[in-house]
């Protein structure tokens, strides 16, 4: 019976398509097409192909200010667009200046393309013919195209522009654009464009502490050098000598002389011997390596040097940029004596705290006291935004930075939450972010309670939201997931370093009773118990021994603990630390008693080259690197300094 129905299913099925397809087609008849005239020049511009968009255009000059796409762009919108740089100049050759303003479907002018597509060149190249004027853009209606125009500057990383645009038109600082966002806004979006949003390493941080930017250069021509110590030839300190003296006793007896000066003399050969052979494989080791590594590290310093002179000029400027938002900001307040959302500042503030942009927030802060005492999202001043998101740089500054502790630290917002029960929701965070393992950020979660716990009075610690809970029900309430991500991270660890401990104390145990060259059938001691280096491989395996079964012992006590939340703050941790500290010595000395028992066994008899040597410590320095990493970010995490209360550089005089 279903076979019998299926032509049917498939004649409706049919002539639903064809109903729908004709409805879209008198749906479509109304629609402006005349843009379809034009794809010859379309496929022209879009191609690069500056012979056949001449022609198009000798033959129709017309088309030149015409939209030749649906969405209303004109060929001078796709050359920007595709970076066509020789299109551009060939139809700008051929527009007038109320041309160059046309604007697209989304309200674009080829100017503001050039910024969306991160044309800077051709964009800096159609600024200064475009019709923009200081009465225009400082008119109601046209401060949106400014709006527009000078956040795709900053958007687009071109400050050049934007640093230009806001010296003309400060009033921008209060426009918004089509999308309803201000330049502080989208200055505070780019985490990348401050110092605090980038991390180097010493080397880099070196390299861009010696490079130089004029601040009279910024915006036009930059002069870079590399600062290197100015060291007057009176302060020089004369290179260090040292003196190497060999004592020989005073000999007496001439035979006695000789014999030692006999002596003297073959050691003396034997380390020339072999300091002449080091010298020439380091030397030749160093040829080659200098023929074929220096090339490549030359070019990646220079590339290093480009990439954050580049960084630093965009620091500069936008630091630059925000001065002078904060001084229209400034005397705006002055003149109005409002400071609801001037320019969008409040939810700018909001943004660079969540994204950890310190300068940002303490330049701003600076222009006048009362953002300090705003509210911001949700009825939020800055510290309780600062504890929110987890930005402890920004807390040191605003609270050590201001006389205002007590007050900032009494606010309550719309849930009647106080700034200790900021510590008990969960944000997203780009600090929490950057640490690994959930144990870790959880310690984290608990040392920022303990810190705001501490700057608080006890009325506010023992006081309910609206929905009655106090900041440490708060807290255990939200943290609950991350306390048991944290636990099976923990376990997950241990469990797995205890079966290598547990291997290290099997093997070192079981040397003891086969030890190299074996024993003395009469005596009953080890043959080679004579040698220095048998009592250094027995002393060895002791100390490796002794080693792995504390690190069995201290996973053993992390496995078994209760895991509640103040054991994450320290006991756990201070575990796994030793844990993990004493399961490497003890590999280590394994490593080293492994090499003894080999030297003790050959002799004199070198049947293993050195390389071999190598060879064997390859994995165990791979296990200790691989472990390091670990252990490194909870000694850090643990027992480095008080990260709230470091001693930090402000962004801003």
């Amino acid at each position: 019976m279903a076979i019998g129905k299926r032509p049917q299913l498939i004649a409706f099925t049919e002539k639903d398509h064809l109903m729908k397809t004709r409805k879209k087609i008198a749906d479509t008849g109304n629609i402006d097409k005349s843009y379809l005239q034009y794809a010859d020049l379309y496929r022209a511009v879009h191609r690069g192909n500056l012979t056949a968009t001449k022609d198009f255009l000798d033959y129709q000059p017309e088309a030149v200010s015409k939209a030749i796409t649906n969405k209303g762009q004109t060929a001078l919108h796709i050359a920007v667009a595709t970076g066509h740089a020789h299109i551009v100049r060939e139809l700008v050759s051929r527009m007038s200046t109320e041309d160059l303003g046309i604007e697209d479907g989304d309200g674009y002018t080829a100017l503001i393309t050039a910024l969306v597509y991160e044309r800077s060149k051709l964009a800096l190249y159609l600024y200064p013919l475009t019709s923009l004027n200081h009465d225009d853009l400082v008119l109601v209606e046209k401060r949106r195209q400014g709006a527009m125009l000078l956040n795709r500057a900053i958007s687009s990383r071109n400050l050049d522009l934007a640093l230009h645009l806001i010296r003309l038109y400060p009033s921008l600082t209060h426009a918004l654009d089509d999308r309803g966002e201000s330049p502080l806004l989208a200055l505070a979006s780019m985490r990348n464009a401050f110092p605090s949003g980038n991390r180097l390493v010493f080397w880099k941080q070196w390299i861009y502490n010696c490079i130089c930017i004029h601040p009279s250069a910024l915006g036009t021509t930059i002069e870079t050098r590399l600062n290197t110590p100015n060291v007057e030839s009176g302060n020089q300190s004369a290179p260090a000598t040292f003196e190497t003296r060999l004592n020989i006793p005073n000999v007496e007896n001439g035979r006695q002389r000789n014999q030692v000066i006999t002596r003297i003399k073959s050691v003396t050969a034997v380390l020339l011997r072999h300091l002449i052979s080091v010298v020439l494989y380091l030397w030749a080791g160093l040829i080659v390596a200098s023929l074929y590594y220096t090339p490549i590290l030359l070019a990646a310093i220079v590339k290093a040097i480009v990439q954050l002179y580049a960084m630093k000029k965009l620091h500069k400027q936008s630091q630059k940029l925000l001065s002078f938002m904060c001084e229209e900001i400034s005397t705006s307040f002055i003149q109005t004596g409002q400071l609801e959302n001037i320019g969008g500042v409040c939810d700018a503030i909001t943004l660079a705290i969540k994204n950890g942009i310190s300068e940002f927030v303490l330049k701003v802060a600076r222009t006048h006291p009362s953002f300090l005492e705003n509210k911001y999202r949700n009825s939020r001043n800055i510290l309780m935004l600062a504890v929110l998101y987890r930005q402890s740089e920004i807390f040191s500054h605003i609270y050590h930075g201001f006389d205002m502790e007590n007050t900032l630290t009494s606010y309550g917002d719309c849930n009647d939450d106080n700034i200790l029960h900021m510590v008990g929701m969960i944000e997203d965070s780009t600090m929490r972010n950057q640490i690994s393992g959930a144990a870790l950020q959880m310690q984290r979660e608990l040392q920022w309670f303990k810190l705001v716990e501490r700057i608080v009075n006890s009325k506010i610690k023992e006081s309910t939201n609206k929905n009655g809970l106090t900041p440490r029900q708060l807290f255990t309430k939200n943290h609950e997931n991350m306390r048991e991500k944290g636990e099976k991270w923990m376990k997950g660890i241990a469990s797995s370093s205890i079966v290598v401990a547990a291997l290290v104390v099997t093997i070192t145990f079981t040397i003891v009773f086969t030890i190299p060259g074996g024993y003395n059938q009469t005596t009953g001691f080890p043959i080679f118990y004579k040698k220095g280096k048998f009592k250094i491989f027995i002393v060895l395996d002791t100390m490796s021994l002794f080693l792995s079964s504390t690190s069995v012992l201290k996973f053993l006590e992390v496995l078994t603990t209760r895991y509640t939340e103040e054991d994450f703050l320290e006991v756990l941790l201070k575990k796994m630390i030793l844990g993990f500290s004493t399961l490497m010595l003890s590999f280590l000395t394994l490593m080293i008693a492994f090499f003894c028992a080999l030297d003790v066994m050959l002799g004199d008899e070198r049947y293993i080259p050195g390389s071999s040597y190598v060879y064997i410590s390859i994995p165990v320095i791979y296990f200790i690197r691989t472990q390091f990493c670990i252990l490194r970010n909870m000694i850090k995490s643990t027992y480095s300094r008080d990260i709230f209360n470091r001693k930090m550089k402000l962004g801003f005089n």
